[in-house]
């Protein structure tokens, strides 16, 4: 049983429902619509509404971005609220050197929904960073800045999560931004409760474990016309180096051309960090599990979190990045990789919100 409620952006109450079987779904990397069928209920685009587990009490809030009536049925179309996130603010790049990754996120959060325009703010938004990276290599390519493509990319690297969640009787909505836990979970695939395993890993054979950077000065700097040049490769344990102790083979090289703003060895650095990289999260795993089972509870689980998935005597890094609610089954998601899906839904999304 899940118990609706819905709520209008000023937090008064307007209706609420009990359903038999709400299927949601919230996936930090595919941020996309789920449509929940609910008997007639009072909603308007843009409201706020709660789904309630009322068996574990776990409760995911979203907006309304739908709707559609018949006699009897309500279908409402609900975005999670990391869908907000998929809007444009300017901050200067430079910004993020001198302050942690979460409080950066902070900040494009607050130019776009708790600034000087009335109309275009949150209400009741409140921003709170509770962990702090410093040093974060995010290459960003200029000032302006998609908030959920930056997210994502805290997400990946570092493991930083923005979670929202609704206050009601305080009339606040809080965006919270910080690092998923250091402890690395283990999922056994193998166990009875997990009705469903699909292991998808990317084909690192052809990927690039070479990169050569060039860069040129700007014309205002006293070094203009002189060409500065560096090669960084990938070591086999997944290290980024200029001096590398063993080599991956066969070599798939690429080369880089950048207009160097003041340091080429930091510059260039975040160029060769960027490209070669590879993250723990390039695969995607899904377990199909029962939510009564009681031996794996998607509950216990943090988004961005480092978990290892066993599964017919293998070992998959990964981590934790969202869950699909159906009946009594539950669909929990592991890894970035997603298929073409996840372009045509970064479109559909857009659609929704307008941008």
């Amino acid at each position: 049983m899940y118990n609706i409620e819905i709520f209008s952006t000023d937090f008064m109450y307007k209706d609420s429902t009990t359903v038999n079987r709400c299927d949601y779904v919230n996936d930090y990397i595919v941020v996309s619509p789920t449509v929940i069928r609910a008997p007639q209920v009072k909603c308007d685009r843009g409201d706020y509404i709660s789904m309630e587990d009322l068996s574990s009490r776990k409760k995911d809030w979203g907006y309304v971005c739908g709707i559609e009536r018949t006699d009897d049925v309500t279908e409402i179309s609900v975005m999670p609220f990391l869908g907000k996130m998929d809007v444009d603010v300017y901050k200067d790049r430079e910004d993020l050197k001198h302050m942690t990754c979460e409080r950066f996120l902070a900040e494009l959060i607050r130019l776009a929904y708790a600034g000087d325009d009335v109309e275009q703010n949150i209400p009741g938004l409140e921003i709170i960073a509770e962990t702090g990276t410093e040093g974060a290599l995010l290459n960003l390519k200029d000032n302006v800045h998609n908030i959920y493509d930056v997210a994502l990319a805290a997400l990946k690297k570092y493991h930083i999560t923005i979670t929202f969640d609704i206050k009601v009787r305080e009339k606040r909505v809080y965006a919270k931004i910080r690092r998923a836990t250091e402890k690395c979970a283990t999922v056994e695939a193998d166990l009875s409760c997990v009705t469903d395993v699909s292991v998808n890993l990317v084909d690192t054979y052809e990927m690039v474990n070479k990169v050569t950077i060039y860069g040129s000065y700007q014309e205002t700097h006293e070094k203009y016309g002189t060409v500065e040049t560096v090669t960084y490769y990938l070591e086999p344990g997944g290290t980024v180096t200029m001096d590398p102790q063993e080599r991956i083979t066969p070599v798939v090289w690429t080369i880089k051309q950048i207009e160097i703003n003041d340091d080429f060895e930091a510059e260039a650095w975040e160029v060769a960090y960027d490209t070669l990289y590879r993250e723990e999260v390039d695969n995607n795993i899904e377990l199909c599990v029962e939510k009564s089972g009681g031996m794996i509870d998607p509950a216990q689980f943090e988004v961005g979190q480092s978990v290892c998935v066993i599964y017919q005597g293998s070992q998959y890094a990964t981590i934790y990045t969202g869950y699909e609610m159906s009946g009594d089954k539950a669909k929990m998601i592991f890894g970035a990789i997603r298929t073409e899906y996840t372009k045509k839904s970064r479109i559909n999304r857009r659609l929704q919100n307008g941008n």
